[in-house]
């Protein structure tokens, strides 16, 4: 007669009288139950399978295996747990082992106690001979024994759980829960056997997942996944759950079990992430200065903030897909190719002067200070540009007022003893033009200093003392060395060598500031030659870089903290542009697509050579894949499972993709970010 299990609330009178009639007759309660109904329907009652010393030999191997698997899972799973606690999985475990509780057909303390022989076992099939039957009832009560052995060393590794596992049946009881899960809900193990999880009294959060989702299992019979956030006696935690349906014998769904393990850490890591980034993209983007990114080895525009496209013309995107060449002249390509590369590799730091092109073919004057840095996994030039379109203007103005200054006083010196009109006509022109030139200079944003040809200063305006702090008599008629900082002096001879032999020159230089600290500066030099072309002395602007320099080291620090953190994050990482173009992998992205740097880097998710299905195995459109969805929505995508062929390892791996969209400020979409984690790792552990 085929079986079903059906589960019936009997009131308490009713159980008191099956329970006295087993005790009495020796026989377990369904047997009573069966009976009784059997014969209020008229129907046979089924004869009972024989219980033999082969079939418990059975059930014991079988149970034997069984623990012995499970404690070999348990401690892969723990050993994993303490490389990442956040990526523990025991679900497969602890289903196996509940599974394991409600396959057993028989129960030593009903079934098979001694006197109940007579009409539930074997017993009727064996020879007469006493001695005969009793060895076998001993044999079978040892093999229970056993069984009960087994069960304790089951219920022990359950047991060892770290997080929450609990089975709750279909009227919604609580059959069973690990003592760390009783821990986490703030009651003692024994409080939650037999109660449902509405008398409880637990948070919103976790009767979403005990009740609800468990109702959902009931019904679908479908396992479900996710995470959730609530409010424990320790504190606020993150959780990562997993319900799955227990089967009985004929099918049909008897329980469900419950496990979730924290990923609280993984929860701070991943916001410390997207805060570092944010960090980042504002440093980066709120800049005064052109910023740009420039591949070494291609001249490749491969990163721009919106000063650099603004200022030359071009949208953002646009800036991107051109090279250097096709944003400088010809001229500064040739000059960049000659002095400024070798420097710079010689170097790793250099500061020079250049000219850009604009998208209307005008060109930009700008002071470029450039490093070569790494950059993901290529070195590229790191080059802060500042529009001088104005103090180029003023240089010139500068050079021409010196030549015409010098030409008028070398002729006031040939006619002066023989034209004395002539020389206050000249006089007056000359105090005019000093007038201008200082009224020129002194409405200047950025400092300005002259010196001799014996380094003494001899004028300073009052940008120059504003900036330093001193009064402009502390400055003039001092020699040029006391306002730098001794770190400095080597260089500043060398750069007053380069002004004697006539050359102009750019750098960078630390003045002392009155108070004592530093203030660094950009100071372009321009040498002063009589007409014989002799040193007279030299002139400079000075233009205050100490924010600028302050901005630099907190964009290095903060590009190197996120750099170390995704670096050293178990979980893969993606950045894609906006054409699901690869512009960024960490290792542990490259170890689950088993792929190089240069198999990955600059190749689309829409490339033809990827192979990637659903879930189900079905072939997934390029156009339903997480990134192309986050793009399409502009919207996150998360916990989508895809699978992906592997060429260079020759097999599928199953992963959990999430994709987040960033944005422009203007509201296109920069970059997509996005993780991806081996399913199939949690289904092995």
């Amino acid at each position: 007669m085929a079986s079903k299990t059906i589960t019936f609330r009997l009131p308490a009178e009713v159980i008191e009288v099956i329970e006295s009639q087993a005790r009495a007759t020796g026989r377990n309660r369904t047997a009573i139950v069966i009976e009784a109904l059997a014969q209020t329907y008229g129907l046979q009652p089924p004869s009972p399978a024989p219980v033999t010393t082969e079939i418990l030999q059975q059930q014991l191997d079988d149970l034997q295996e069984q623990v012995t698997t499970l404690s070999h899972q348990l401690a892969e799973a723990n050993q994993k747990s303490l490389t990442n606690s956040n990526t523990a999985d025991l679900v497969q475990v602890l289903e196996q082992a509940i599974r394991s509780f409600q396959t057993f057909s028989i129960q030593p303390s009903e079934e098979l106690a001694p006197g109940s022989w007579s009409s539930q076992t074997a017993v009727e099939t064996l020879p007469d001979d006493p001695s005969w039957q009793k060895q076998i009832v001993d044999e079978q009560l040892q093999l229970i024994a056993q069984l009960k052995q087994q069960a304790k060393a089951l219920d022990q590794i359950l047991a060892a759980s770290p997080g929450l596992t609990c089975v709750q049946d279909r009227m919604g009881r609580c059959t069973y829960i690990n003592p760390a899960g009783a821990r986490m809900l703030g009651y003692e193990q024994s409080y939650f056997l037999g109660k449902t999880f509405h008398d409880l009294g637990l948070s919103a959060e976790m009767m979403e997942l005990l009740v609800k989702k468990a109702e959902a299992i009931f019904t679908g019979g479908r396992p479900l996944s996710g995470e959730f956030a609530t409010v424990v006696p320790s504190g606020s935690k993150n959780y990562e759950y997993a319900l799955n349906p227990i089967h009985g014998v004929n099918g049909t769904i008897d329980a469900v079990i419950c496990t979730a393990w924290e990923i609280t850490e993984r929860k701070k890591a991943e916001i410390a992430l997207r805060e570092s980034e944010e960090k980042y993209r504002n440093l980066f983007e709120l800049a005064n200065d052109s910023i740009f990114i420039i591949d070494v080895s291609t001249g490749s525009i491969l990163n721009a903030n919106r000063n650099a496209a603004r200022r030359l013309g071009y949208t953002r995107r646009e800036l991107l897909q051109l090279t250097l060449t096709e944003i400088e002249t010809p001229e500064a390509t040739t000059s960049r190719e000659a002095k400024i590369v070798p420097e710079l590799q010689r170097t790793g730091n250099v500061i020079f002067e250049h000219i850009l092109r604009h998208k209307n073919g005008s060109e930009l004057p700008v002071e470029i200070s450039c490093r070569l840095i790494e950059y993901g996994d290529r070195l590229v030039f790191q080059s802060f540009a500042r529009d001088i379109t104005e103090r180029k203007q003023l240089e010139t103005a500068l050079e021409e007022r010196v030549k015409q200054r010098t030409a008028e006083l070398s002729q006031v010196n040939e006619l002066l003893q023989q034209e004395i009109e002539e020389h206050k006509q000249t006089a007056a022109a000359r105090d005019e033009g000093e007038q201008q030139f200082s009224n020129l200079v002194e409405t200047m944003s950025d400092g300005f200093l002259i010196a001799d040809h014996h380094n003494i200063y001899t004028y300073a305006n009052d940008r120059i003392c504003q900036m330093l702090g001193y009064e402009r008599d502390e400055i003039v008629g001092h020699e040029s060395f006391s306002l730098i900082c001794e770190a400095d002096h080597e260089m500043l001879r060398e750069q007053i060598a380069r002004r004697i032999n006539g050359e102009r020159s750019t750098y960078e230089i630390a003045f002392r500031h009155k108070a004592g600290h530093s203030v660094h500066t950009i100071f372009s030099a321009t040498p002063m030659l009589s007409a014989q072309g002799q040193h007279q002395g030299s002139f400079g602007v000075v233009t205050d870089i100490t924010e600028r320099k302050q901005a630099e080291e907190q964009l290095r620090i903060s590009e190197e903290g996120l750099r170390m953190l995704i670096q050293n994050l178990q979980i893969g990482v993606l950045i894609l542009g906006s054409q699901t173009e690869i512009l960024f992998c960490n290792p542990a992205a490259l170890q689950l697509l088993g792929l190089t740097q240069e198999q990955l880097l600059g190749k689309t998710f829409l490339d033809p050579d990827w192979q990637v299905v659903s879930e189900d195995g079905s072939p997934l459109p390029k156009e339903a894949l997480p990134v192309s969805q986050a793009i399409a929505t502009r919207q996150p995508v998360h916990d989508v499972i895809v699978g992906v062929y592997r060429p260079t390892h020759d097999d599928w791996i199953q992963l959990l993709v999430n994709a987040d969209p960033q944005f422009e400020i203007d509201g296109s979409i920069r970059q997509v970010f996005c993780t991806i984690s081996d399913v199939n790792d949690r289904e092995e552990a």
